[in-house]
């Protein structure tokens, strides 16, 4: 399928707009490093609009929670 890799695009083209294209960077470790600390600040500070403005992690999160309370609900209807 042509979208198999979209999610991983745009990604990297978030990445490369919102944090390397603005750092000269000296060593390969600092690279590493830029890398991993704007991973975690895109997956646990940066709100996204398709996710109502929630951070990934946070609408995972949500999302497993409705998921228990659905089999919570489902268990509690079925006498379980």
């Amino acid at each position: 399928m042509p979208y198999d890799n979209s999610i991983v695009e745009a990604f990297f083209k978030t990445l490369k707009a919102e944090k390397l294209y603005h750092i000269q960077f000296r060593t390969e470790l600092e690279f590493r490093q830029a890398v991993s600390e704007y991973t975690l600040h895109y997956n646990e500070v940066r709100p996204h609009t398709v996710l109502r403005y929630m951070t990934p992690s946070a609408y995972e999160a949500a999302y497993y929670e409705r998921l228990e309370k659905r089999a919570n609900n489902e268990s509690n209807t079925t006498g379980s």
